[in-house]
Order: structure tokens, then sequence, then C-alpha cells
């Protein structure tokens, strides 16, 4: 009897060890998903914050949204980079 209770408790151990697998690649891909949507944010706030510029100044801005490449990773680095282009032609960088 004692031998089918540890094997049970066995059974339980590796099921909650599978849950708890299955639980940390869910939170993994969450925080993803979290750091995907916080650069979106970023972005947005800087788009808005050009165009209150724009609407308080009266000065015509031109957006390019663009991304720099990081050489040691091999991609994208986060964050987004503006390049704003006003009437004058002065260009502005704006790192979110």
């Amino acid at each position: 009897m004692n031998v089918q209770h540890y094997g049970s408790s066995n059974t339980r151990i590796r099921r909650l060890q599978q849950q708890r697998d299955q639980l940390h690649d869910e939170l993994g891909l969450l925080q993803r998903e979290a750091r995907e949507l916080h650069q979106l944010i970023r972005h947005q706030q800087a788009s808005l914050r050009a165009l209150n510029q724009t609407l308080s100044t009266g000065v015509s801005l031109t957006l390019i949204r663009g991304g720099r490449h990081d050489k040691q990773a091999g991609k994208p680095e986060s964050g987004n980079h503006l390049t704003i282009i006003n009437a004058r032609g002065m260009i502005k960088n704006v790192q979110s």
C-alpha cells in the first residue's frame, strides 16, 4: 500500500512540475507581449509630443519613423527613433 501511495505522490509531483513549467512558459510570452506593448506606447507618446509641438508652435513637422540597427545584437535596437524635420529643414532626432 505504501508503494502505491509513493507512486501517486510522484505522479502528483510530476504533474505539478509540468504545470509549473507551462506557467513559466506562459509568463515568458506575457512578458514579451508586455515589452512590445510598452515599446508601442513609447512610440505613441513620442508621436503625441511631436503633434503637440506642432499644434502649439504652428510649425509644420514631418515625422519619419525609422529604426537604428544594433550592430552587436544584430537586430533593431529597442525603443523608437523618430526624425522630425520642421518647415525650415531643421532636423531633430527623438529616441523614445
